[in-house]
C-alpha cells in the first residue's frame, strides 16, 4: 500500500511492478546462468526423488524448497525447467516485495528505480537464475515485513496470519531467516490486540512446523533433524578444500572479513558504495528508512558472529561467500536510493533524479557483469547446448563429475553414456571418448575446479595422445577419442 492518499498512483503501481517483474524474468532468462552443480543441483535431485536422494542433512531439510519443486519435477522430470524453476520463482516474489516497500518510503519512480538498482547489482543478478535458496529467503522475509507493517498500520490481525506462514517458509528455505524475527516481534507489539496477533503468527507458523518434523521423521529418521544440523554446524569438520584457509584465524581476522571480502570482488565496490549510502540513509532519515536498515543489519550480525568472531576455533559458516550478503542487500538498497531521492530533493529537483544518478552507478558495472561474465547465456554459458548437439550417440563418454552431473539435463532424450573420470576413478579405453568441459574459464565453474583439484593430485589425462574430434567454437570444451 503506498503511503499517499492518491487512488491514482496506488491504481498505477500495479501495472509498474507487472511490467517491471516481467522484464526482469524475461533479463534473468535471457542471462540464465548454467546450472549450478552444487546445493541447486541437489534441492531438484531431491525434488526428484524424495526420499531417496542422499546429501548433506542441511540440505534435505530444506523443505521449503524441495517441496515447491516436487509438482514442477513430477511434469516435467530431469529437464531445465525442473532445475530453473525455484530460481525463477524466487525472481517473481522479490522484485515485488523491493518494489512495495521501497513504494512506501518514495514515489512511483523511485520505488522502480530501487529494484532496477537492486537488480542490477552484480550479486543479486548472478542469483535470479542460480536456485540457491539466498534470494527466496529475502524474497519472502521481505513479504514478511510487508505483510507485519500492513497488520500493524492498519490494526488488522489475519496478515499475522499469512505472515506466520511466509516466515515459515522462508525458515524451510534458508534458516537464518528466523533471526529477523525480533523485528517482526517489536512491530507486532504496536497492535492493540498483539498478543491476538503473535497467536495469529505462531498458527501460521504450525503447518510448517508439523511438516519439517513429519517429512524428517519420515525421510531421515529422525525428526529433529534440522535442529541437530543447526547445533552441530562446525567448518572444522567440512571436507571442502576451500574450507582451510578460512580455519585457524585470529577473532580479529573474523571481524573484519566481511568489508575485506567484498572489496575483493570485481564488483565488490558496488556493494561497499551501496551498503555504505543505505546505513547512512538510515540513520539520517530514520522512520521507515530506519527499520528497513535495522532489519537488514540483523542478518549481517548473525553472520558475522556465526563465522568465527563468536567462536574463532569453530565458524559454522563463511562470512565470505557472496550470496550470503543478499540476506541484507533489499534493505540497504531502499535506503540508499531513499538517501539519495531526498538529497535531490533537498537541492530542489525531483527525487527520482537522485535515484535514478544511483541506478545509473550500478547499473553500468551491472551490465559489463551480464555481458562478459561466461557464466551465462548467451556468452559461454550456451556452451552446453552446443556440447549435447555434437556429443556421439550411443557411445561412452568420460568427463569429470560436475559435467557429469548437468549434461544429462540439457541432452534431452540423447542416447549418451556418461562416465566419471575424476571422482570414480573411470578410466577411458580406446575406441571412447573424453569430454573436458569449462577448464579454460568459468563456465561451469564447479567444472572447472573439480578438474583442476583432479589434476591438483597428480592426475592426467594424455590429451595430447587422444584425437581431438570437436571442438567448441570458443575453444572452452573438447572432444577426444582415445586411440
Amino acid at each position: 500500500m503506498p503511503p499517499s492518499g492518491d487512488r491514482w498512483r496506488a491504481r498505477i503501481d500495479v501495472p509498474v511492478v507487472v511490467v517491471l517483474t516481467l522484464l526482469v524474468l524475461a533479463v534473468a532468462w535471457y542471462y540464465r546462468a548454467v546450472l549450478v552443480t552444487s546445493d541447486p543441483w541437489h534441492y531438484a535431485q531431491a525434488a526428484l526423488n524424495v526420499g531417496g536422494h542422499e546429501w548433506i542433512p542441511s540440505g534435505l531439510t530444506r523443505w521449503g524448497i524441495i517441496l515447491p519443486l516436487v509438482p514442477v519435477a513430477a511434469v516435467f522430470g530431469q529437464t531445465l525447467p525442473t532445475f530453473y524453476a525455484f530460481a525463477f520463482l524466487a525472481t517473481t516474489i522479490v522484485v515485488p516485495v523491493v518494489y512495495v516497500l521501497a513504494r512506501w518510503v518514495g514515489s512511483t519512480a523511485v520505488a522502480a528505480l530501487t529494484v532496477v538498482t537492486f537488480v542490477a547489482m552484480p550479486l543479486t543478478f548472478i542469483n535470479l537464475s542460480r536456485g540457491y535458496p539466498d534470494l527466496m529467503a529475502i524474497a519472502l522475509n521481505g513479504l514478511t515485513l510487508i505483510l507485519v507493517l500492513h497488520a500493524r498500520d492498519s490494526d488488522r490481525v489475519w496478515p499475522l496470519l499469512v505472515a506466520g506462514l511466509i516466515a515459515g517458509w522462508a525458515f524451510e528455505v534458508r534458516e537464518t531467516t528466523v533471526f529477523t524475527w525480533p523485528v517482526f516481534a517489536v512491530l507486532i507489539w504496536g497492535l492493540s490486540r498483539r498478543w491476538v496477533g503473535y497467536a495469529a503468527v505462531v498458527v501460521g507458523l504450525v503447518p510448517w512446523a508439523v511438516l519439517d518434523l513429519g517429512l524428517s521423521w519420515l525421510y531421515l529418521n529422525d525428526p529433529l533433524a534440522k535442529w541437530h544440523v543447526l547445533t552441530g554446524s562446525d567448518l572444522n569438520d567440512s571436507t571442502s578444500p576451500l574450507d582451510g584457509s578460512y580455519l585457524g584465524q585470529q577473532r580479529w581476522w573474523y571481524l573484519t572479513r566481511l568489508p575485506i571480502a567484498m572489496a575483493q570482488e570485481p564488483w565488490g565496490w558496488v556493494l561497499l558504495v551501496v551498503s555504505g549510502l543505505g546505513i547512512a540513509g538510515g540513520l539520517i532519515l530514520r522512520g521507515r528508512v530506519g527499520l528497513y536498515v535495522v532489519w537488514a543489519l540483523f542478518p549481517v550480525v548473525l553472520l558475522v558472529l556465526q563465522a568465527g568472531v563468536l567462536d574463532p576455533q569453530h565458524p559454522s559458516v563463511r562470512v565470505d561467500v557472496p550470496r550470503y550478503w543478499l540476506a541484507f542487500l533489499p534493505g540497504l538498497t531502499i535506503a540508499a536510493v531513499a538517501l539519495c531521492a531526498a538529497a535531490a530533493s533537498r537541492i530542489r529537483l525531483p527525487s527520482w533524479v537522485g535515484a535514478a544518478v544511483l541506478a545509473a552507478v550500478v547499473v553500468v558495472p551491472g551490465v559489463r557483469f551480464a555481458t562478459t561474465e561466461p557464466t551465462f547465456h548467451p556468452n559461454s554459458g550456451n556452451l552446453p547446448y552446443e556440447v549435447v548437439d555434437n556429443l556421439p550417440v550411443g557411445q561412452q563418454v568420460f568427463t569429470d563429475g560436475r559435467t557429469l552431473r548437468i549434461l544429462p539435463v540439457y541432452r534431452g532424450d540423447l542416447a549418451v553414456d556418461f562416465r566419471d573420470f575424476t571422482r570414480k576413478g573411470a578410466r577411458p579405453e580406446s575406441g571412447q571418448y573424453v569430454l573436458i568441459f569449462s577448464d579454460t574459464d568459468e563456465t561451469c565453474e564447479f567444472c572447472k575446479l573439480d578438474y583442476d583439484l583432479w589434476k591438483a593430485d597428480g592426475n592426467s589425462l594424455p590429451l595430447a595422445d587422444y584425437r581431438l574430434v570437436w571442438e567448441a567454437s570458443d575453444g572452452k570444451a573438447r572432444l577426444y577419442q582415445v586411440r
